[in-house]
């Protein structure tokens, strides 16, 4: 009977390999797991629930550009954000 592993199973292997000193292909072999199998979910899983190398957060906030009183310009407090993802599904957000 075949045996399913979640994303953090596979993570913790991946770790398990890297600590081991063996390479993939011994590893697999001691944890009866195929190689191609472990190379496909490492591909699949790549930087997913993986850390940030610099520790911070990667999102940076947007903000309008601040107008003065005196400078005439108005600041519009409207924007739309499309985002087209795979599969065709397209994410549209309005303020």
């Amino acid at each position: 009977m075949p045996h399913y592993r979640n994303a953090d199973q596979w993570h913790a292997l991946f770790e398990q390999q890297k600590n081991s000193g063996l390479g993939i292909a011994a590893f697999c072999q001691q944890k009866n797991l195929t190689t191609s199998n472990f190379y496909t979910w490492r591909k699949k899983l790549k930087g997913a629930l993986e850390p940030s190398d610099s520790g911070s957060n990667d999102w940076q906030p947007i903000e309008p550009a601040a107008a003065s009183a005196n400078s005439g310009v108005a600041v519009n407090s409207v924007w739309d954000l499309e985002l087209t993802l795979p599969g065709g599904a397209v994410l549209r957000l309005r303020h």
